[in-house]
């Protein structure tokens, strides 16, 4: 990798091999997150992963609910397999090397921070993407608002606080992108690797502190980034603490003699990583962040519920407490309502705000309708009159929209003191 180095010792010869076949091992075929490709076709992963933990681990598996990539049982089957896989085949490769006395390691050592560079860069680039663009945390809904601090979960409290400043989310987002670019050039691969270092040690914190169900893909991502960092370590101390030069480090081009095809072949891989980025992007743009319905995105404290010609008792198991609609960032179409036991249903809606009609169907069952016609009446009050499954309703409630909420109606102030 680095021209002025040639000299290997057995260590670092062996923990070259290792780590070119382990995150190779690792990256193929799940790893390719910015391409949109179904790995399960062509993976033969699976049943190895299985058999291997079942059989060394001792694990079960349901084959239903694999939850390939979220910190389950079978991710942690497949690193031990890979681990295994790659000690065993680097012992095979450092006894031929020895055999044959084959010294090709400086371009080893290319291949797999070129490989190294390439998937960090793409991965950050396309998660940092995903925090400049409202995507990855959403913005802060309805469904945020009136969930109790203590009913959330450790990865749902991080979502909210992430979700409700796009300011700071926005920052992190542009660190990994400008990190994740810089990587993709050899002449900024130093300035790549310190800031992805930065914002992977950041990811890898706060996945641990909230407990986020990708801390082994954060891990993974922190490890590449530490092992590119590598190089540059005595670089840093010496410019950092020991006052010294910090000479200069050339990387090996791989292309060296083919220059051309070397250029043309980083043109195609980019563009294509660029062409997936962009209209992935667009797509969830289009489909997690236009809200057919934002001006109708509300809580609706349910006063009085009526049905046929029966007021219900507010602790009844049958009666609304509340109905959130638009609640979520992620689904615009969504509407949730809690019943007096506190229990919660999902529903997918339509309304028309021309003829002031709501109709929402239940997401599991199909002929689950209701059909309301709606009115405003005094203050933020609503009136709602429909059916369901052949019974009337009525619903008498109090809307509460986001700007309503303490959360969301204090802005950014510079002078705290000035009205």
């Amino acid at each position: 990798m680095l021209i002025e180095n040639n000299q290997y010792s057995v260590i670092q010869k062996a923990l070259l091999r290792f780590f070119l076949i382990y995150f190779i091992l690792y990256i193929i075929p799940y790893g390719f997150e910015y391409i949109p490709i179904d790995t399960d076709d062509y993976s033969l992963w699976e049943p190895i992963t299985i058999w291997f933990g079942e059989t060394f681990l001792g694990w079960d598996f349901n084959l239903n609910r694999l939850a390939k990539g979220f910190d389950s049982k079978y991710d942690y089957s497949r690193f031990a397999l890979i681990t295994v896989i790659s000690f065993g085949a680097t012992l095979l490769w450092l006894l031929l090397d020895r055999l044959k006395a084959w010294e090709y390691n400086t371009r080893l050592k290319a291949i797999l921070q070129t490989i190294l560079r390439y998937h960090l860069g793409f991965t950050l680039i396309l998660y940092g993407m995903a925090k400049v663009f409202p995507l990855q945390f959403g913005t802060t809904g309805i469904d945020t608002l009136t969930t109790d601090f203590g009913d959330f979960r450790p990865m749902s409290l991080l979502w909210a606080f992430m979700s409700y400043s796009r300011f700071y989310t926005g920052v992190t987002g542009w660190v990994e992108v400008l990190g994740g670019l810089f990587l993709l050039f050899r002449k900024t691969t130093f300035l790549g690797i310190f800031l992805s270092f930065v914002a992977m040690v950041n990811v890898v914190v706060i996945d641990i502190g909230y407990d986020v169900t990708v801390k082994m893909f954060a891990m993974h991502l922190l490890i590449m980034a530490a092992i590119l960092m590598a190089d540059h370590f005595n670089r840093v101390m010496n410019f950092l603490l020991l006052n010294r030069e910090a000479k200069p480090l050339y990387y090996f081009n791989l292309f060296s003699g083919l220059p051309k095809v070397g250029m043309a072949m980083k043109i195609v891989v980019i563009a294509i990583f660029g062409y997936f980025t962009f209209t992935g992007t667009a797509e969830r743009l289009n489909n997690e962040t236009a809200n057919r319905y934002g001006a109708f995105s509300s809580t609706h404290h349910v006063e009085q519920m009526i049905i046929n010609g029966d007021t219900l008792d507010a602790s009844s198991f049958l009666s609304w407490k509340q109905m959130n609609i638009s609640g979520r960032s992620y689904l615009s179409d969504q509407l949730t309502i809690t019943t007096g036991l506190n229990s919660k249903k999902n529903f997918r809606f339509e309304m028309d705000s021309v003829e002031q009609t709501l109709t929402f169907k239940d997401l599991n069952v199909g002929s689950d309708v209701y059909e309301f016609s709606y009115q405003k009446t005094a203050g933020k009050r609503y009136l709602f009159k429909g059916t369901h499954l052949g019974d009337s309703i009525i619903l008498q409630t109090k809307a509460k929209v986001a700007d309503d909420y303490t959360l969301m109606s204090n802005k950014r102030r510079w002078i705290r003191d000035l009205r």
